[in-house]
Order: structure tokens, then C-alpha cells, then sequence
């Protein structure tokens, strides 16, 4: 088997400082769980959470939020979409600077502890797809792409996406009012409908003109431009692009027959993809 490791996020000395003293309060139930984990000081009852299982397209989402959040009808790069959306394993710092309206990006899935969550999930065929590029990039996998899907766990920080999945969809039964959850399909075929979702959720005033320019703005033609023009931390880390193609149905070019044999012998990972309208597919392959 190939090598394959996760990335762990860098924590300062500062903050596991933070983290050390906190600890013992956190045990006993003095501090929020989910605040300790996350590494940030606290959770507002008016923080959003933008929540996705890895690759599914809160990149993407977070984009379209800075876009709406802030107004603005120039570029916004990589980099200050990251200070309008912060991602929580990279911007703890910045995250505790705020006093307000944040809204923050994180895989993890503290449902009960946010006060409202943006949830987007995407078929994990194409999922696996795009994270199997991305480890390649960072250098942290090397092998094929079959011997990849035969990896696990793949995501031993964030859970499998059948467990990332059932939560989501427990928790929005549960608490719909604290819950959108949006496909990344339904998002990419049908964007105006969806991006308005959000900026209701968000509480964004938000008009037809300005849903044409996000829209254009945040093409994934125009995100990889921007992304070339100046830069984002996987560019600058791997020379390559963070935005690939972010087509439906990708898989169908990267699985082989035995590939797919094989994750549907997941009985319950293929009862979630149908749930959730992504139904089991081998026709197509000839491989």
C-alpha cells in the first residue's frame, strides 16, 4: 500500500498555551466542547458555521458569502476571501478578533453547538475524486487512484462521509430552522435559486443583479483566474490549482468498474447516495 497521511493543522505556542490552561475547564464542562476543539476561544450565538465534508464545495460557498457580505463588485482573492470567511483550522487568531456576525468555515460536526450552519454536500464519487488530487499535490499520497479509495479512513479527523452525512441529516429533521443543507449539484445547476437561499439564511439583502454578478464572480472559470493571478495557500504550497474542474459526474473518467464494485459494497454509504439522489452507477464504466 502507498504511503498516505493526513495534514495536521500547525498550532502556535501561543495558543497551545491557550489550549492547556483551558483544558481542565473544558473537562468539567466550564468551557464549550466544541470551542475547545476548534482551538478558538469561544462561539457566539450569533456565528454561522459553513460546514462541508472535505471537497465538497465550502471553498466555493465561502466565496459567494464574501461576495454578499461585504458588497463588493471586485475581485476578492484567495486570501481575503480568508479574512471575510475564516477557515478554522488556519485563522484561530482572526476568528477571536471578531466580535460579530462571524461566519466561519470548519469540516467538523458540532451541529448541536452551532447557532445556525450552512451544511453543501456533494456525491462522494466526486468527492473522492478531487481529494485524491488534492493529497497528490501536497504530496501526501502517491499511488493510484484505486489504491487511494482503498485507503482508510480517509478523513480520520472529520469521520466518513457516511457519518458526516447521517449527522447533517439528523440534525436539519431535527432543527430545521438552524440548518440549511444545499447540494453542490443543485448549487452549480441551479445558482441563483440556492445562492438567494443563502443570503436569506444570512439575513444578506440581496437583489437579481447583484445574484448575476456573484454568479459571475464566482464561476469556476473566474476562480481559477483568480486563482492565477494571485495565488492561494495550496498554489503557493504545490504550484498548482486548488480549483479544478468542479463538473458533475467527473467520477465517471477516474473509476473503474472494480473501483465502484467496490465502494458500493458499502451498503450503507450507497443508502445515503440514494437518499440523497445519487444513485449507483456502472453501466457507464467499460474499464
Amino acid at each position: 500500500m502507498k504511503e498516505f497521511k493526513l495534514p495536521r493543522p500547525e498550532i502556535s505556542k501561543k495558543r497551545l498555551l491557550m489550549q492547556y490552561l483551558r483544558l481542565i475547564p473544558a473537562k468539567l464542562g466550564l468551557i464549550d466542547t466544541a470551542a475547545f476543539i476548534l482551538q478558538i476561544k469561544r462561539i457566539n450565538p450569533d456565528d454561522i458555521f459553513v460546514v462541508s465534508y472535505p471537497k465538497s464545495g465550502s471553498t466555493w460557498v465561502s466565496f459567494i458569502i464574501a461576495y454578499m457580505k461585504t458588497g463588493r463588485t471586485d475581485t476578492i482573492t484567495f486570501k481575503e476571501m480568508e479574512q471575510i470567511v475564516p477557515f478554522v483550522y488556519n485563522s484561530q487568531d482572526l476568528i477571536d478578533s471578531q466580535q460579530s456576525h462571524r461566519i466561519i468555515k470548519t469540516h467538523r460536526m458540532f451541529f448541536d453547538h452551532y447557532p445556525r450552519t450552512i451544511y453543501i454536500y456533494r456525491d462522494y464519487r466526486d468527492v473522492l475524486v478531487s481529494f485524491y488530487h488534492y493529497q497528490v499535490g501536497l504530496k501526501y499520497f502517491s499511488g493510484s487512484f484505486s489504491e487511494f479509495i482503498r485507503v482508510r479512513p480517509l478523513f480520520n479527523h472529520e469521520g466518513s462521509w457516511t457519518e458526516h452525512l447521517s449527522k447533517a441529516i439528523q440534525f436539519k429533521e431535527a432543527y430545521p430552522e438552524k440548518m440549511l443543507m444545499i447540494s453542490y449539484e443543485s448549487l452549480l445547476t441551479d445558482f441563483k435559486v440556492n445562492a438567494l437561499e443563502i443570503a436569506r439564511f444570512c439575513k444578506f439583502e440581496i437583489d437579481d443583479k447583484r445574484l448575476d454578478q456573484i454568479m459571475e464572480k464566482t464561476s469556476f472559470r473566474n476562480l481559477k483566474e483568480n486563482e492565477t493571478k494571485h495565488g492561494s495557500h495550496f498554489m503557493d504550497t504545490t504550484k498548482e490549482h486548488f480549483i479544478r474542474e468542479g463538473r458533475i459526474g467527473g467520477w465517471k473518467d477516474t473509476f473503474t468498474k472494480k473501483d465502484l464494485d467496490y465502494l458500493y459494497s458499502d451498503h450503507l454509504l450507497v443508502s445515503i447516495m440514494e437518499r440523497l439522489g445519487y444513485y449507483p452507477d456502472t453501466k457507464s464504466i467499460v474499464r
